[in-house]
């Protein structure tokens, strides 16, 4: 339609059909086109960050999880020769593994939750005018399925530390 239109008032105005600059148009679609890209890179930046995060995260845990294997070689040793099952070793030491990254992610939802209450009463106090800061906050939803991710990762993460101590012989923890 916008050609068209163009087309017409050339032809209206006795304007060359190959003069672009005398008559101009405004086009919105253009306008919302370029801040729909702008945003779709701005989400797959998010989400970038997002997944080398986790990764970052699934590494921090597979280290402490292996820092705390070797550390109680001994005891699981100790408690392989009083008959623990390998499934037992792998369950506590998984268990572990979620407790700390359930702990981790708490904390962090803890601390961006007040970030954002901080954030707003800046604002507030400014006498901040912008309708889309207006109240930042969370959703219960998103904070909860995030929870739930970080969990699962962090499991998968204690997963190898635990099934390398499962496998680990008696007789050669209580040696180390």
């Amino acid at each position: 339609v916008e050609d068209k239109v163009i087309a017409l008032l050339k032809k209206r105005h006795r304007v060359s059909p190959d003069d672009r600059s005398a008559i101009r148009s405004n086009n919105i679609f253009e306008h919302v086109d370029r801040f729909n890209k702008l945003f779709a890179a701005i989400n797959s930046f998010l989400w970038f960050v997002g997944i080398g995060t986790l990764t970052a995260g699934i590494v921090g845990i597979s280290n402490i999880m292996l820092i705390t294997v070797k550390e109680r070689t001994m005891e699981i040793g100790i408690r392989k020769a009083l008959g623990a099952t390998p499934n037992s070793i792998i369950r506590a030491l998984l268990i572990e593994s979620v407790l700390v990254t359930a702990t981790a992610g708490y904390l962090g939802l803890v601390l961006g939750v007040g970030l954002l209450e901080g954030i707003n009463a800046l604002l507030t106090s400014s006498g901040a005018q912008m309708a889309y800061f207006k109240r930042p906050e969370v959703d219960f939803t998103i904070a909860l399925t995030s929870i739930i991710i970080l969990v699962s990762v962090g499991m998968l993460a204690g997963l190898a530390p635990a099934w390398r101590a499962a496998r680990i012989s008696p007789v050669e923890a209580m040696r180390g």
